[in-house]
């Protein structure tokens, strides 16, 4: 077989370049490959973090629900505890009312009658003395 020196305009040298720059390429290819596998890994990891905080957020968002329900709950109580007290307040004044008044009343006519009294006792002073 005769040796071949130029096939399509092409000599050795440059047909030896060009298989170089092919092996470079395909380093270079191997080597991009590889950097992308880690990226892939990198990324599916990341991914699996962001689902555990996801269920984790999950988990807290339903806490948070069952305590806003029980707040609720215990506002709603408060209310209606507030709402009894206020009336059994408004009930005990009225009561308070009742009795005071006619008390004031009471001393108001004592005071106007004190007088008859002053005579009375002027009365019993003399039948005793």
């Amino acid at each position: 077989m005769p040796a071949v020196e130029n096939i399509g305009g092409l000599d050795r040298q440059d047909l030896f370049l060009l298989m170089e720059a092919y092996r470079n390429n395909f380093e270079s290819l191997t080597t991009l490959f590889e950097q992308q596998k880690g990226l892939n890994e990198s990324y599916n990891k990341l991914l699996k973090e962001q689902e555990n905080i996801t269920t984790a957020l999950n988990k807290m968002v339903d806490k948070i629900d069952k305590y806003t329900d029980e707040l609720q709950a215990h506002h709603s109580n408060i209310n209606n505890s507030l709402s009894s007290i206020k009336s059994k307040v408004h009930i005990t004044w009225i009561g308070i009312g009742a009795v005071v008044i006619p008390l004031i009343a009471l001393v108001t006519e004592m005071i106007r009658n004190l007088h008859v009294l002053h005579s009375v006792s002027n009365y019993l002073a003399k039948l005793v003395g």
